[in-house]
């Protein structure tokens, strides 16, 4: 495997324990928004819509003008924990060690490599690759 596949893997898996135990936060806004905000219209009609909503939201897309009232406490909070604090902590956790991943990365890579070129190595000693050998060279 390449250095940025580990990397990848690496990352992927700190990403994955993070969004385990941020889920029900998340998931805690998205149901507040399906409750509170846009009864009569189709944005978070539905509990799924709501959440495909929320983490668009999370993404920068916030639409700031179907709030009002005392929802605006809701919102703020959303921003603050979901969109800013989340948001840079995922950011965060994917560049936290890139330089000691890559070091480690580098080594499994050579450690790999090694243990294919022994295995090409044990294939041609042994008979069946001396065997095919003498066959076509006989040809």
């Amino acid at each position: 495997m390449g250095i940025y596949v580990q990397l990848f893997k690496v990352v992927a898996l700190r990403m994955t324990k993070f969004t385990v135990v941020y889920l029900p936060i998340f998931l805690g806004f998205a149901l507040c928004f399906r409750v509170t905000f846009d009864k009569n219209g189709a944005t978070f009609a539905t509990p799924l819509s709501s959440g495909i909503k929320a983490l668009a939201m999370m993404s920068g897309e916030l639409d700031y003008n179907s709030v009002l009232g005392t929802r605006e406490i809701i919102f703020c909070f959303y921003v603050l924990l979901i969109a800013i604090s989340t948001v840079n902590l995922l950011v965060g956790l994917a560049v936290r060690d890139i330089q000691l991943l890559m070091k480690k990365a580098g080594v499994n890579r050579l450690a790999v490599t090694v243990l294919l070129e022994i295995q090409i190595d044990e294939f041609f000693n042994s008979a069946l690759a001396s065997c095919l050998i003498c066959r076509l060279l006989l040809r």
